[in-house]
């Protein structure tokens, strides 16, 4: 999976990054991947990775900080569509545009305040394509996880009972019926 950044420089030049599970290293320093012309951002100053479908951006104790929507950032934070992520001045923005709709499901941002979220902008062709699974789907999907794993657990129990039984009627046999020895 990739996802894509629109960049914006303290100078205004722009362009684009894109970001996969292997972390993207951001900072002044000739060694980190994505290398800026920032006086505010440090020598390694953050890094974007992909965690479980999921973009997140991580400071690397830096002087000035990492901000997602002007909150300063102190553990691995992940990113949602329309967030602005700020490394020193250089803005960077997630963008929709080449994402798949499992992809821009992946990124939706729920509001705590309201319960309320907010969609990326997606065509009617992309929702119906989407196969995003009910609550009811998901919950009886654990469910029969569950029941499965219960199963497993009890027929490994039986298992173990019925060779304890016979190891016993063998024992009490061979007591009944010891073996002459010539």
């Amino acid at each position: 999976m990739t996802v894509k950044f629109h960049v914006t420089l303290p100078d205004g030049r722009e362009g684009y990054i894109e970001v996969t599970e292997k972390p993207l290293v951001i900072g002044r320093g000739e060694k980190c991947d994505l290398t800026l012309d920032d006086e505010k951002s440090s020598s390694k100053h953050c890094s974007v990775f992909i965690d479980h479908k999921r973009t997140y951006i991580k400071d690397h104790d830096s002087k000035n900080g990492t901000y997602v929507n002007d909150t300063k950032i102190q553990e691995p934070t992940r990113v949602f569509l329309r967030d602005k992520v700020l490394i020193g001045a250089t803005k960077l923005f997630l963008i929709a545009e080449e994402m798949t709709p499992k992809e821009k499901h992946w990124h939706f941002q729920v509001k705590e305040t309201d319960g309320s979220f907010t969609l990326p902008n997606m065509t009617n062709s992309e929702m119906e394509n989407m196969d995003v699974e009910s609550a009811a789907q998901t919950k009886e999907k654990a469910e029969k996880k569950v029941e499965a794993q219960l199963k497993k657990e009890m027929m490994k129990d039986l298992e173990d009972l019925t060779q304890k039984s016979i190891v016993k009627k063998i024992r009490v046999l061979s007591k009944i019926n010891p073996k002459k020895k010539s």
